[in-house]
């Protein structure tokens, strides 16, 4: 009789190899390659939406303020022009200051408690600086010992484009407003480099009807005397639908909302003369300025990317790609290329000029 012999088959599992392993590797990397720039595509789009959305309720704000007062809000105030102590105190005596256009829309931005918190440090009254003193005391009128626990300063998120990640503790905004067309060459933050006033401030020299000297011919305008209110709805001569009210710009990448981007200063986008700085349209957009991160250096070493150069520095910018939102006076939001023709963005930007275009 044969023997019946039992066998016992061992199966043994067989690991990857060195080379399956590292190919498999390659394929993830390539797959997270082809998929992170479409992640950053779709993270864009929304913060652009998002700082579109800010735009456009600043715009609206705007609206709402001018049927309130038959004005446009102020772009900073102040009460009577530069005056004050000199001195930075509690009690304020810097200048007048009466605040930005921020302070003043905030009634129509869901923010009415603390438009009224600031109020009462004597908004309407000549020759004190509110904006200091709401600083330096809290909502019951005491003196605070620090920066930060007054009134002001304070960060509101529609202040800022979420694409802008510079100083992302800054109390200034991204949301400037439209100054027409104005020559810094003269400004104590110009650098001796200006190629856009000479070709672009005398439009009679090229066939249009500007110029930089003379009244404010954007949408905002400082005031500061009685012979400059504010501007209405109908000094836009060339129509709401083709006159820009508000743009952006980068933090870092200005000198007056860099200079009040500390909380420590407390003042930020709240102050008369950086809350609303007044923006040019002779300087392209997203004109290339170094941050002043990289360097804070007054006017050096290359004056033409100094973030103090006002001159080169006052244009549109922002870091989305390829343009810049413009909020128009009709209350639309548009994305404008940096590839516009610089013609054309000065016609939207100059309120009176007799030449009316629409955004392509």
């Amino acid at each position: 009789m044969p023997t019946m012999r039992w066998g016992v088959r061992w199966s043994v599992a067989r690991g990857f190899t060195l080379i399956e392993l590292l190919v498999v590797i390659a394929i993830i990397a390539v797959l997270v390659g082809l998929l992170l720039p479409a992640v950053q595509k779709v993270r864009e789009a929304a913060n652009r939406m998002k700082c579109q959305n800010n735009l456009k309720q600043l715009v609206l704000a705007s609206h709402n303020y001018n049927d309130s007062y038959g004005t446009l809000p102020p772009s900073g105030f102040q009460n009577p022009d530069w005056g004050g102590g000199g001195s930075w105190t509690g009690q304020g005596g810097w200048v007048y200051d009466k605040g930005s256009f921020h302070l003043y829309v905030l009634p129509y931005m869901e923010q009415e408690n603390l438009f009224m918190q600031v109020a009462r440090f004597d908004l309407g009254t000549p020759r004190v600086d509110t904006i200091t003193r709401a600083i330096y005391h809290d909502i019951n009128g005491n003196l605070v010992a620090n920066v930060g626990d007054g009134v002001l300063p304070k960060r509101l998120p529609y202040h800022r484009c979420p694409s802008d990640a510079s100083k992302p503790n800054s109390i200034t905004s991204n949301y400037v407003g439209n100054g027409g067309i104005v020559d810094y060459g003269g400004s104590w933050a110009s650098c001796g480099y200006d190629p856009f006033s000479p070709a672009y401030c005398d439009g009679s020299k090229i066939g249009h009807n500007w110029t930089c000297y003379g009244p404010e011919n954007g949408m905002f305008r400082y005031v500061d005397n009685p012979s400059s209110p504010p501007l209405r709805f109908a000094s836009a001569t060339d129509g709401t639908s083709n006159t820009i009210l508000l743009g952006e710009d980068l933090i870092d990448k200005h000198t007056y909302l860099n200079d009040n981007s500390d909380p420590s200063g407390g003042r930020g986008c709240w102050t008369m003369d950086s809350g609303f700085q007044l923006h040019v349209a002779q300087i392209p957009i997203n004109y290339p300025i170094v941050s002043s991160d990289v360097n804070p250096n007054f006017c050096t070493p290359d004056p033409k990317t100094n973030v103090y150069n006002l001159p080169t520095a006052a244009g549109y910018k922002s870091n989305h790609s390829g343009g810049v939102n413009f909020g128009l006076l009709d209350g639309s939001v548009r994305f404008v290329s940096q590839q516009i023709n610089q013609i054309t963005l000065i016609r939207l930007c100059v309120r009176n000029d007799n030449e009316p275009v629409e955004l392509p």
